[in-house]
């Protein structure tokens, strides 16, 4: 019979890694993805049944794509984030999920969210799903290195805040004309 305080063990140890896996998909980064849901709303057609289902069914797609884009950026960024005083707290910098899992888990989640929008969705809104993950992960690899890229892409430059937002509203716009 095994050993109580081993199960315990690995029980606060599965919950931990739970809890990190969790902290790095970055859930509270979903809300973001809220926005697709303003054009219905603000048209009076939010509670339509087939736009709506659509609408959440793009929410979640997102939601996997993204996550699965930080997981990846986490990867890229963990050496860099380890002497940083905050990010080295992140779980796959601190060594709390490893890069091989974190690596399948973004494979995983990205390219869920690229099989469900395939069966699921009209080709211009896989595409736009497509593009979002391409720029994600070429961002990660490539775009930050690129001075002019970088001021245009990144959210947490407060100078560069409304480039972002012009950005993000475009890709949302097009993801809403192909989920409608």
């Amino acid at each position: 019979m095994a050993n109580l305080k081993e199960i315990k063990n690995s029980l606060i140890k599965f919950d931990g890694r739970l809890w990190s896996i969790l902290k790095s998909i970055r859930p509270r980064q979903w809300l973001k993805n809220f926005a697709l849901f303003a054009p219905a709303l603000f048209s009076g057609q939010l509670f339509e049944p087939k736009i709506l289902n659509r609408l959440l069914l793009g929410f979640v797609l997102y939601s996997l794509a993204s996550s699965g884009a930080y997981l990846f950026n986490d990867v890229i960024d963990a050496k860099k984030d380890r002497s940083h005083p905050f990010k080295k707290l992140r779980p796959i910098a601190a060594g709390k999920i490893s890069a091989k899992l974190a690596l399948t888990l973004s494979f995983t989640l990205s390219s869920s969210a690229l099989y469900l929008a395939y069966l699921t969705s009209n080709r211009f809104f896989f595409l736009s799903l497509v593009f979002f993950i391409l720029l994600q992960f070429a961002y990660s690899l490539f775009f930050r290195n690129q001075i002019i890229i970088d001021a245009l892409l990144k959210k947490d430059n407060a100078n560069n805040s409304r480039y972002a937002i012009v950005i993000s509203l475009f890709a949302i716009l097009i993801s809403i004309v192909g989920l409608l």
